[in-house]
């Protein structure tokens, strides 16, 4: 019981840190993709990453069967419904050491609801490094 109660709250966690992260981007509103925005940053094509979100703008599958936005590698997010390419090496959550769980029993045979109450904050250094993609 322990351990499914650890991984829930573990991956309840990262969804979490997903979350928090592309809603940052999507609300520094990004511009749209293009290979000369992506150049003029100066990084690496081969450090560009996409992430389809639910609506599968611009997303295709290549004949290897790797799935690409603009181009670019991709996997798919349930997080957001826009897609997103950019340097998401260039970005991170933090985490507040502080994690609270609240655990409150619902009837006498020892059912629980575990609550996980969790700060984190977008770290975006380098905001213009994410881009929009479109169909």
């Amino acid at each position: 019981l322990a351990d499914s109660a650890l991984v829930s709250i573990a991956l309840g966690i990262a969804r979490a840190a997903d979350t928090t992260l592309l809603s940052a981007i999507v609300a520094s509103n990004p511009a749209a993709f293009s290979l000369g925005a992506a150049a003029a940053l100066g990084v690496e094509f081969a450090e560009l990453r996409a992430l389809v979100g639910t609506a599968g703008s611009g997303a295709s599958v290549g004949q290897d069967g790797t799935l690409r936005a603009a181009g670019v590698l991709a996997e798919l997010t349930p997080t957001i419904a826009e897609t997103l390419a950019g340097t998401f090496s260039r970005a991170a959550v933090a985490v507040h050491e502080d994690i609270r769980l609240v655990a409150e029993r619902t009837n006498k045979q020892g059912e629980l609801i575990l609550t996980c109450w969790v700060n984190m904050q977008a770290l975006l250094p380098l905001p213009g490094a994410f881009f929009k993609v479109s169909a």
